[in-house]
């Protein structure tokens, strides 16, 4: 199932938030690669009553859109409308303090290459030389059947991925910001056990500043999924909300709360999505401007 896999790939105990599962089963998994959150669920008898008092606007970004609503009342309205007879989930970010026990990426990494992210998989090769570790294991998943999922961990990823026909990636301007965490960097790949044909490719890096603070970055690719659902922002839960286009033509959700920040980019079957409690708002627009974000999503 979805879910199963969303919880695999999850740095963070997805098992925690199920109602945060909830609201990503009406859109794309936005949130739970990128911090915990508290999720405030609303009837939707009781939603269908209220009526649409202020609207902010809407955003068509890489096949998907993006609304904005100042109050509770209206988002659960046009929500109601648009998926009569659900409940309404809005996802309300959690503080800094709270966001403290997230899991790390090198834990996370090794909770990958230790016991590996799904059920009863049965190790076909493991290994490590020197700082680069890797572990093969098979399985059978509900979302994809039989396959078999690669994990690769190298600090090397830090300053660029390059997959040939899914991602080509140069991240050096990041890994020269920040410090790359030791231990904190894996690509995970999920090949159809018959063909060995890529089904999913999920990276996870993890930085640190000089002065402690984090930043972990998410990029993933699902044949399965279509990041094309809409997508309901409750301003007043973010000290900051708004749509940013980068020089190279894509549109980033920006998002911050109690010193914190996600950036997340949807292009189909890809998306790339960070946290961070080093950059503001203005210097994730920089930093994602930097990046060249339309190479990770074409």
């Amino acid at each position: 199932m979805k879910k199963a896999i969303q919880q695999a790939f999850s740095p963070l105990h997805a098992e925690e938030h199920t109602l945060e599962t909830i609201l990503n089963r009406t859109g794309p998994a936005r949130i739970s690669f990128l911090r915990p959150a508290r999720t405030l669920l609303v009837a939707a008898i009781l939603a269908a009553a209220l009526t649409v008092t202020a609207f902010g606007a809407d955003y068509v970004l890489n096949n998907r859109e993006v609304f904005f609503f100042d109050t509770l009342e209206a988002l659960t309205a046009q929500y109601s409308q648009a998926h009569p007879g659900n409940a309404v989930a809005v996802a309300i970010p959690s503080s800094a303090e709270e966001s403290k026990d997230m899991e790390t990426s090198a834990e996370y990494v090794e909770r990958a290459l230790s016991t590996g992210l799904f059920d009863e998989e049965t190790v076909l090769d493991a290994g490590e030389n020197g700082a680069q570790r890797w572990r093969t294991a098979q399985c059978y998943s509900d979302t994809y059947g039989d396959i078999v999922t690669e994990y690769r961990a190298s600090p090397d990823f830090a300053g660029g991925i390059e997959q040939p026909g899914l991602l080509d990636w140069d991240l050096t301007a990041l890994a020269k910001a920040m410090a790359p965490d030791t231990g904190g960097q894996l690509v995970t790949i999920i090949r159809d056990a018959g063909s060995k044909q890529p089904l999913c490719m999920k990276v996870h890096l993890g930085y640190t500043s000089d002065a402690g603070k984090r930043l972990t970055l998410n990029w993933v690719y699902d044949s399965t999924w279509d990041y094309g659902e809409p997508e309901y922002i409750l301003n007043d839960a973010y000290d900051e909300s708004e749509l940013f286009t980068t020089d190279d033509g894509v549109d980033v959700l920006l998002l911050s709360y109690d010193g914190q920040v996600w950036a997340s980019a949807y292009s189909g079957h890809r998306s790339v999505q960070f946290y961070t409690t080093a950059y503001t708002l203005g210097e994730m627009k920089e930093l994602v401007n930097e990046l060249g974000l339309s190479a990770a999503l074409t």
